[in-house]
């Protein structure tokens, strides 16, 4: 497991947002009962009755616990400082791929 200050504040800042949508959206009346799953922030919300939705503060409280923290699982003999070096330098193997995947012009 690891820690980065960086991803906690960009967790904080991802969930803000989404719950900003998610209270614009209950209050336009587009989210109803039964368009909710449980998926991203819809998981803060809690059925109150039959139609009423609202947010419920108790799971956003839980969630903030996680914020900055990554689990990483491998089979592999590599210090564990080593295998997150590796693992931060992912994003340059992926722009990769997606450069060479594009054409060129």
């Amino acid at each position: 497991i690891a820690y980065s200050d960086k991803r906690s504040k960009k967790d904080e800042h991802n969930r803000k947002k989404g719950l900003e949508r998610l209270e614009k959206q209950i209050k336009s009346g587009k989210l109803t009962k039964t368009s909710i799953n449980n998926r991203g922030y819809n998981k803060f919300l809690e059925m109150d009755g039959e139609v009423q939705l609202k947010i419920n503060e108790e799971k956003i409280e839980e969630d903030e616990k996680w914020d900055g923290l990554k689990g990483y699982i491998t089979n592999s003999t590599l210090s564990k400082d080593r295998i997150l070096e590796n693992y931060r330098q992912l994003w340059l193997i992926e722009k990769a791929f997606r450069i060479a995947k594009t054409d060129l012009k």
